[in-house]
């Protein structure tokens, strides 16, 4: 007969995936207790995945909402090192209230220090509206929502102004830069020593990228501006449509491989956006492959259909996939691969807004695949 021990893990994670109670395991050894483990039910319940949460502190899950009894009695059991149930108001990644029933318990090793805690949760919210105990439960959602309008409001304003800033304050002296730039290797081109030459086309391409690095920008602040649309969209003609022009631009000769994709319920022009910033890294990516191969298909996941593109080329290590889709965030340097680092947050945004998610899978030296939905 097999002990604990011998259980194999494999088993014992698909037996923890199989539980309709959400669990996770938070690592007690760093002071914002980031989460190092979550299961299948946990995602269901909240609506966040593995990458949205992992080294993330569970406090991302009171969204904000700290004025509640739970949250002293958890802070007070995981300060202390004991077990406790408490009771919480949590938030689902849409914003949605949820009550959670929450079980933690401490993990210690051989020598009694505290390494982690594992917590299991169950949604009760069912249970405490037939108990009556969340009569308050619409007031709290509206002053909510009238808080995060207001918060959105003034983001969108400063954003504007940021814009405004972008697109004249900066562009004036970037342009004095190039004209006077030009200007010196117009007049005095032949007199310039090679050394000066050199120096002078380094400013150039500087300032050529600082340029591109605007237009990203304000392509990005737009993103959030336009109004949404939504038609149905042939996905294939698009993302063929997109593939050929790139690969025109570029000159390369690249394997691309479309297969049938499902047509989507989006914005146009937004999602040929996505599928040009997506396709363009896939083909960047891949230029220093022996033979680059970039493949655009499509797969049915739980909820719906999740569009992909997959290329062959450098990739990246996954520890840093959360900087992925952050503005001016790069895996690879400028002298290996140009970008801005705006293209995957200008991607994120839109995906964002059609109620989408968008991730990434990787391995150095292996290649891509990155995976978006739209709701």
């Amino acid at each position: 007969m097999k002990t604990p021990k011998d259980i194999d893990l494999k088993l014992l994670k698909k037996a923890i995936d199989a539980s309709a109670s959400s669990i996770v395991i938070a690592d007690a050894g760093k002071r914002d207790m980031p989460l190092i483990f979550i299961n299948r039910a946990f995602e269901k319940i909240t609506g966040y995945r593995v990458a949205d949460v992992i080294g993330k502190s569970p406090r991302l899950l009171h969204g904000g909402d700290t004025d509640q009894p739970g949250v002293a009695e958890l802070r007070a059991a995981t300060t202390e090192g004991h077990e406790a149930t408490v009771l919480l108001r949590n938030y689902r990644k849409d914003g949605t209230l949820f009550w959670n029933e929450l079980r933690i318990a401490p993990v210690r090793d051989e020598s009694g220090r505290l390494t982690q805690f594992i917590g299991v949760g169950n949604d009760v919210t069912e249970r405490m509206i037939a108990d009556g105990k969340v009569r308050d439960l619409t007031e709290n959602l509206e002053l909510r929502v009238t808080a995060r309008t207001n918060e959105l409001e003034s983001a969108n304003g400063e954003l504007e102004t940021f814009s405004y800033s972008v697109s004249h304050d900066l562009r004036a002296p970037l342009r004095a830069i190039t004209g006077f730039s030009t200007m010196l290797r117009t007049n005095f081109g032949e007199a310039l020593p090679p050394e000066a030459t050199r120096y002078l086309g380094r400013i150039e391409q500087n300032a050529l990228r600082m340029s591109r690095l605007i237009d990203g920008l304000l392509e990005l602040s737009k993103m959030g501006r336009a109004p949404l649309e939504r038609i149905v969209v042939d996905m294939t003609a698009m993302a063929s449509e997109v593939a050929a022009e790139l690969c025109e631009q570029t000159g390369r000769t690249v394997d691309i491989r479309i297969g049938g994709l499902p047509p989507a319920a989006c914005d146009p022009i937004l999602i040929r956006q996505v599928w040009q910033n997506l396709i363009a890294n896939a083909l960047k990516f891949s230029a220093q492959s022996a033979r680059p191969v970039v493949e655009i298909r499509s797969l049915n996941m739980e909820g719906g259909t999740a569009y992909c593109v997959e290329d062959n080329g450098a990739g990246f290590d996954m520890r840093f996939a959360d900087k992925l889709f952050g503005v001016f965030q790069r895996l690879h340097s400028q002298t290996e691969f140009e970008g801005t680092g705006v293209g995957l947050a200008t991607v994120h945004r839109i995906i964002t807004r059609h109620g989408g998610r968008v991730w990434a899978e990787s391995e150095p030296g292996k290649g891509a695949i990155f995976y978006f939905t739209v709701a």
